[in-house]
């Protein structure tokens, strides 16, 4: 299943409507609410789930950060917390050229054999690399400087 683009306006979704607006099985929907205790659609008198637009994003989140980014659910469930809105993720990838964030079609992607592409690929790759772990440092430290004024 592909995801859909745009989330129609409607105050409840059922958890078929769900699935194909995420990409994914019914039963894969139902799991995720076991595993990523933030997801609580609520539940009709007959047990049928009722999810809001903020699950549906959420859990679009959840897709992406799974199948697209390559996360574990665990991973998942951290980004989230400590990420509850998507904020830093959209700040971070506003920083990369669409031209990288996107996989090229594979009659355009660079043919990475030929001397005169490795290196620029290689130093793109890196650069990406280097980032990510400077985003790793900021957030932890971001954390640390919450931390003694939390307690």
């Amino acid at each position: 299943m592909r995801p859909s683009k745009a989330i129609p306006e409607k105050l409840f979704f059922r958890i078929h409507e769900v699935a194909e607006l995420v990409g994914v099985q019914a039963y894969v929907l139902r799991y995720w609410e076991s595993r990523f205790p933030m997801l609580k659609p609520e539940r009709m008198a007959n047990d049928e789930r009722r999810y809001r637009r903020r699950e549906v994003q959420l859990l679009m989140r959840i897709r992406m950060l799974l199948h697209d980014e390559g996360f574990t659910i665990a991973g998942a469930v951290e980004r989230i917390k400590r990420d509850p809105t998507g904020a830093l993720d959209a700040e971070f990838d506003g920083m990369i050229p669409r031209s990288i964030r996107q996989t090229p079609e594979p009659h355009m992607q660079l043919d990475l054999l030929a001397q005169e592409y490795r290196d620029q690929a290689s130093g793109v790759a890196q650069a990406l690399d280097r980032l990510r772990e400077l985003r790793r440092e900021l957030i932890q430290l971001m954390e640390e400087q919450d931390g003694p004024a939390t307690q």
